[in-house]
């Protein structure tokens, strides 16, 4: 029997705030958070992810660029010379400020020598929030997971502009193919309170670790376009350290702000 709490807000940094105080010691809890968390984290200066314990790494995913279909960006190459010209021009959308979808864009402006504190971004709550940007017309590229666009791709609402994986995914072209020299993979973990003994922790992580082998989990990979990646152990706490360097790194050097 599991429940769910959804704690939204800041980019996951007050559910996490939230998490740490309520269930400081509970055996029964997990906190789901992942690069958006960090990214967040990052921009605040924050290390709030010390307050909390890595259980696992669950899955890994890449963001989808996209515009409306009866708009007048249909492809990468129509945006890369709009950004040339003017980059004030283009407003992207996408998740939390600092968050993935917020340092791709960000990349992406870098890439292409351009300045990203010029960067026109406003932040959302979620992939349906951010289509609703779009055909308002407040917003003209929103950034998000496949899953959260892939029914307005399919039903030719969206044109998928590009992917930040290194090769096509989902049928469509990545940034790097594309010219674009950046890539991004997003990722979430499950965290267990500090609180904790090593022998609750290690419980934990072999119930999720049972949990990613069942029928179930499977199943839920392939109907979200979501990509497997467990990880476990010290190298999580490893892969931890390198992606909250890495966040810290593109924030400051991109000048990423709320």
């Amino acid at each position: 029997s599991v429940s769910y709490e959804n704690r939204g807000g800041e980019g996951g940094t007050l559910g996490l705030a939230d998490f740490a105080e309520r269930h400081r010691d509970d055996p029964h809890a997990l906190l789901v958070g992942g690069l958006v968390m960090v990214g967040a984290l990052a921009m605040k200066r924050s290390e709030a992810l010390q307050q909390v314990a890595p259980v696992a790494r669950l899955t890994s995913d890449y963001m989808v660029l996209c515009s409306l279909a009866d708009r007048g960006l249909p492809t990468l190459k129509h945006l890369l010379p709009r950004l040339a010209a003017d980059v004030q021009s283009v407003t992207f959308t996408g998740g939390s400020a600092g968050g993935v979808d917020h340092m791709l864009a960000a990349m992406l402006l870098r890439s292409l020598k351009l300045d990203p504190r010029r960067l026109n971004y406003t932040p959302t709550s979620s992939g349906k929030e951010a289509i609703a940007l779009l055909q308002s017309g407040r917003a003209h590229i929103a950034i998000s997971g496949y899953s959260e666009f892939k029914s307005g791709i399919e039903a030719k609402a969206l044109h998928a502009l590009a992917v930040s994986s290194r090769r096509a995914l989902f049928g469509v072209p990545s940034l790097r193919e594309q010219g674009v020299d950046t890539e991004l993979a997003n990722w979430r973990a499950v965290f267990a309170p500090r609180g904790l003994g090593d022998a609750q922790r290690a419980t934990l992580r072999q119930l999720v670790a049972a949990t990613t082998e069942s029928h179930a989990w499977r199943q839920s990979l392939l109907e979200n376009n979501w990509v497997g990646s467990a990880l476990y152990g010290p190298e999580l706490d490893s892969f931890l350290q390198f992606e909250q360097g890495i966040a810290t790194v593109i924030t400051q050097l991109l000048k990423l702000r709320s």
